[in-house]
């Protein structure tokens, strides 16, 4: 959700604030810092629009896809948790191309890198645990005469 809205606020600022922003980024001709910013800015503004509006697509339907994950989840339906991980996984992968590319562009490669490798492994790691849960929800056979009022067997609750 907040990368949804962060994409939109950029969007915005670029907008509406353009000439401001670049007056402040190339106001101190030695200065340093932002480099990856002016690069950016220096880009066609028709590459800087759709890099952010894709960023903005992939927010919206990874947003879109948690609820369905969350609603499958709760219901226990195991088709709705596969959908969330196969959209996860393409994403996934759509992310470490981008990443990679980022990475090979960049000034600052190493800092990077590490937030690459710690976002990846996050990303990895809910993988596994949906996974496990699909897993879990398909090895369960329910029985109705055997479940509480939340549809979990009551064997499963007295352990």
């Amino acid at each position: 959700m907040f990368g949804a809205v962060t994409s939109i606020v950029v969007v915005l600022g670029i907008a509406f604030f353009r000439e401001e922003l670049e007056d402040e980024l190339y106001r101190d001709k030695t200065d340093t810092k932002n480099y990856e910013l002016k690069k950016f800015m220096e880009q066609p503004v028709g590459i800087q629009y759709s890099m952010l509006v894709l960023s903005e697509l992939v927010c919206i339907v990874e947003i879109i896809v948690a609820v369905v994950l969350f609603q499958g989840a709760r219901t226990r339906n195991a088709s709705k948790c596969i959908f969330w991980f196969r959209i996860h996984c393409a994403l996934l992968f759509l992310g470490i191309l981008f990443s990679v590319v980022t990475i090979i562009y960049a000034e600052e490669r190493i800092v990077l890198a590490i937030a690459v490798v710690i976002g990846l492994l996050y990303q990895c790691y809910s993988l596994w645990i949906v996974r496990a849960f699909i897993h879990q929800v398909n090895s369960l056979k329910f029985n109705v005469d055997d479940e509480d009022d939340q549809g979990v067997p009551l064997q499963e609750v007295q352990k």
